[in-house]
């Protein structure tokens, strides 16, 4: 016996093609049973139907019971660097996240005041950093969800406490932590060391020792009371390592406030492959720099330099 279904169905068809959630697809596949004719002709498609349904709704399960044994520390990476704040105790570093990213992180004059991750976004010229604040670090205490954001960071920005007079101390509790899961600050992951309240007696003092410590890392002073900062943005955006690279379409100017983010040392091909696979395919392109340079031609192993802007011609 035939189906004869109307063209409603048809329709509806079409939609349950372009849907994506399992929530859409399951409303469709509702919307078809209830314009399906119910005769024997419908009777195998509307079991497939039904199938589909169950079948979709246990993937939503699945779905929900992942989201809920999710790790804290699974944070996706936003911006133009992924930024982990680590350091001891008492350091500043909600204080800090909520000053530079108004990010509500839980600031407070005791130990421990932040116990799981707090994610917010930071200003730098034309792009932002990915701040997180995480959880102290002592010698007894390190969270063992932390690790695996550690290793995926572009950056660690360790902060320490210029109030504590054992502030070196401190952390090179921290740096040993680090190294048992075998980061190695300034080696395997970059890595940019801060003394916060350098408006404390002392302070100074501290700033000496860490240096003396730490020789092959920046260390740079610090004090979030007084918003002194001390250019760490740029310290920051230096030590990533990444440029900014502009594309534009010829007889158009290019879009400053979208740069494509890139390795130092990246070539005009590299951008290409970044901007989409048919521009593989170029012959060469026009460049536009921060020196004056107009339309200059480069070949595909041309490198690059921040600010650069590119123009493909396939």
């Amino acid at each position: 016996m035939p189906a004869n279904l109307p063209p409603e169905y048809y329709e509806k068809e079409r939609e349950l093609r372009k849907a994506k959630t399992p929530d859409e697809k399951i409303s469709i596949l509702k919307e078809l049973l209830s314009i399906m004719p119910k005769h024997k002709g419908t009777d195998k498609l509307q079991a497939e139907l039904r199938t589909k349904i169950k079948k979709l709704n246990k993937l939503k399960e699945a779905e929900k019971k992942k989201r809920k044994t999710l790790s804290p520390y699974d944070i996706p990476r936003e911006g133009a660097a992924q930024v982990v704040l680590i350091g001891p105790p008492n350091s500043g570093k909600s204080l800090f996240l909520s000053t530079l990213t108004h990010a509500h992180a839980n600031s407070a004059p005791y130990p421990f005041s932040t116990l799981k991750p707090v994610v917010g976004m930071m200003a730098f010229e034309n792009i932002q950093f990915q701040l997180i604040d995480t959880p102290p670090i002592t010698a007894e205490f390190m969270d063992r969800g932390i690790t695996q954001l550690l290793y995926q960071a572009d950056l660690l920005l360790v902060i320490g406490d210029g109030s504590n007079e054992k502030a070196a101390e401190a952390l090179e509790e921290v740096n040993k932590r680090l190294k048992e899961k075998n980061i190695i600050i300034g080696e395997n992951k970059k890595a940019i060391l801060t003394l916060n309240k350098m408006d404390t007696p002392g302070s100074e003092k501290q700033l000496q020792l860490i240096k003396a410590q730490y020789k092959s890392l920046p260390v740079i002073p610090i004090s979030i009371k007084n918003q002194q900062f001390n250019n760490l943005a740029r310290i920051m955006f230096d030590t990533l390592q990444i440029i900014r690279v502009y594309t534009k379409t010829p007889g158009s100017p290019p879009n400053l406030n979208k740069p494509i983010i890139m390795k130092k040392g990246s070539r005009v091909i590299d951008v290409a492959e970044e901007v989409h696979k048919d521009f593989l395919r170029m012959k060469y392109a026009r460049l536009w720099n921060l020196k004056g340079i107009k339309g200059l031609r480069v070949e595909r192993k041309y490198v690059l330099e921040d600010g650069d802007v590119l123009e493909f011609h396939i």
